[in-house]
């Protein structure tokens, strides 16, 4: 069980180790930020607090990182409107995805890719499918259509790697759109009335 955990925690990681993310919050316009680099292990504690400290909104531009599980379960819960920067890589997929509802741009990029934990000592196929399994799982909740799982699926097969599975996805918002259709998806923010509504309203 430890083991299966220490995977899921490493599950997403497809960045700069070196440079982590800064997470603040601003009381005053209720908004909390991740914004930058890696999300550590504990951040999601963090913004949990902000969060139940009356956060409305969530900012992120993102290389990925830890603690998605919890991040995404909390947006979720909270229907907090997610605002993507530039940028969302890696765990910063599966947190914006579970947004209710999630604005982003023309030039923001999305970038999809299996779990890369096989540098762990004594991983085995077993535990690449468990995490496979996980990462179907996880999108699946946040909206991803059949043809998404079977984009997915195809890269798979294409990567003749052991486990590295070094295959990614990229996709811009509105691609993003054809392939998430749970939840609603403003790519136009700068532009779209109703992200123009969203960004009024929080008081850039």
């Amino acid at each position: 069980m430890k083991k299966i955990l220490s995977i899921a925690f490493v599950f997403f990681c497809w960045c700069n180790i070196g440079l982590t993310a800064d997470i603040y919050y601003n009381e005053k316009l209720k908004r909390i930020y991740i914004l930058g680099g890696t999300i550590e292990l504990n951040d999601h504690l963090t913004i949990k607090k902000y969060a139940n400290e009356g956060g409305e909104s969530l900012f992120i531009s993102s290389p990925g990182g830890y603690g998605w599980p919890e991040i995404g379960s909390l947006v979720r819960k909270k229907k907090l409107p997610v605002f993507v920067g530039r940028h969302c890589y890696s765990a910063c997929t599966i947190i914006s995805t579970r947004s209710p509802t999630l604005y982003a741009s023309a030039d923001s990029k999305f970038m999809f890719h299996e779990g890369r934990a096989d540098s762990l000592k004594g991983y085995n196929i077993e535990d690449y499918r468990f995490n496979r399994q996980r990462i179907n799982t996880e999108y699946r909740k946040a909206g991803a259509t059949d043809e998404f799982i079977k984009l997915m699926n195809s890269e798979r097969k294409k990567d003749t790697s052991k486990y590295t599975q070094n295959w990614e996805i990229w996709l811009s918002c509105e691609e993003l759109k054809k392939y998430f259709t749970k939840n609603k998806i403003y790519c136009n923010s700068v532009s779209d009335s109703d992200g123009i509504d969203f960004i009024i309203s929080n008081h850039p």
